[in-house]
């Protein structure tokens, strides 16, 4: 199946700006493979400010996310943090885009809308349109969906509470004209129930009305997801051929705190944190109690650059001294994961890439830890050691170097 989701985030129809684009602010994204429960995917991804485009790329039936950037396009096969897998360049800055599987082969390919006029393309590269087509009126708000479940996805138009439905991508009228819902609703596009064929959802608050047919009448499914103020995403994230929910979400404003004692659900909430300014000679103790008995003393740490301490909520307080400014972990992580990294605290996958790294020039001092947690324990070290040359795994949480200069990945 083709792309899964039409002109999302509609408030009314005259509101639209871009049509496939899927709206909102944000780079933390949790994505669904069910109706209900926690997100099962739920992972930080490019800017805050990014356009966003969901979409099968290469075809293995599981959507997962573009970025645009002004006409240049980042391409990502797999859900989660990590550069992009293809890169391109196409169209205008300005042009509006929608995505879908104009050909039938499987994969998610962009196409062009300018006034009443689409310009098709076929592979995810630059140079000219393989078809132009034109359709409907250059006001009209467009979805994009298999709704004949012929393997390839046409457009329809909404204008108010009416759809024109279109099996083909060719001028003349639609194949199916209907009215469904009301005109302020937020209308999606899926396959809902698994027939192939993309159908109508509508939004109203937090509650989803979706159709498993291309007519009026009730809903075949009424759903409750996420908050009110969520940007929704539709997409077939398993493979498994049925359409589900996903949100993009702003980062939430990051707590900030200095140096001093402080208690733990009173000051500051559970959580990780990273100094943003400490060089050397910053110092934090996790507390079990302020009495100072020794064995209230649950883990500490002196010296590392830019250190990062996992906060637990059994913890009775979190003393810091000479460490600057700390601030909570998901708001420090780069657009991408670098392959080369200084001394301090990192957490694979976000900071940088997992990997073999080499230090050209170490330090005579030069100490690394692979950690499975900041939390500072013992029982967290995966492995540690003092030579100029480390394989860090994807499965481990982080890494910390102090004394050994600059990293950089030589391998997988």
């Amino acid at each position: 199946m083709g792309l899964a989701v039409g002109a999302s985030a509609l408030v009314a129809p005259s509101s639209i700006a871009a049509g496939g684009e899927v709206g909102g602010s944000g780079q933390q994204y949790f994505l669904n493979d069910q109706w209900g429960g926690e997100a099962n995917h739920a992972f930080n991804y490019g800017r805050v400010s990014d356009q966003v485009y969901v979409g099968d790329w290469d075809g293995d039936g599981r959507d997962t996310l573009a970025v645009r950037r002004g006409q240049t396009y980042y391409f990502s096969n797999g859900l989660g943090a990590g550069a992009a897998d293809v890169v391109v360049n196409y169209g205008r800055a300005s042009d509006v885009v929608y995505v879908g599987d104009w050909d039938g082969d499987g994969r998610d390919t962009l196409a062009v809308r300018r006034g009443r006029d689409y310009h098709i393309k076929n592979s995810l590269n630059g140079g000219g349109a393989d078809a132009v087509v034109p359709y409907g009126r250059s006001s009209d708000v467009v979805l994009v969906g298999d709704w004949d479940g012929d393997g390839d996805d046409t457009l329809a138009v909404r204008r108010g509470q009416t759809y024109h439905v279109k099996n083909t991508l060719t001028a003349g009228a639609a194949d199916r004209v209907f009215n469904y819902g009301r005109t302020t609703d937020r209308v999606y596009v899926g396959d809902w129930n698994r027939d192939s064929r993309d159908t109508f959802g509508v939004r109203r608050g937090r509650t989803y009305y979706l159709a498993n047919s291309l007519s009026g009448g009730s809903a075949d499914r009424v759903v409750t997801y996420g908050r009110d103020a969520d940007t929704t995403i539709v997409g077939d994230w398993n493979g498994d051929g049925s359409s589900t929910l996903g949100v993009r979400r702003p980062p939430a404003a990051p707590i900030k705190f200095g140096d001093g004692t402080h208690l733990v659900g009173a000051d500051i909430p559970a959580g990780v944190y990273r100094s943003q300014g400490a060089e050397y000679g910053c110092y934090w103790e996790r507390l079990g109690g302020v009495s100072g008995e020794w064995d209230e003393l649950l883990a500490n740490e002196w010296g590392s650059p830019r250190p990062i301490v996992e906060v637990k909520s059994s913890d009775f307080a979190l003393y810091v001294d000479d460490c600057g400014t700390w601030t909570s972990l998901s708001s420090t992580f780069p657009a991408h994961p670098a392959e080369r990294i200084g001394n301090g605290s990192y957490v694979v996958n976000r900071d940088f890439r997992p990997g073999t790294y080499h230090v050209a020039d170490p330090g005579e001092y030069c100490s690394w830890e692979r950690v499975s947690s900041f939390d500072g324990e013992s029982a967290s070290t995966i492995g540690w050691g003092f030579t100029s040359t480390v394989s860090i795994r994807s499965s481990d949480v982080g890494f910390i170097s102090d004394g050994c200069g600059n990293w950089h990945r030589i391998g997988d």
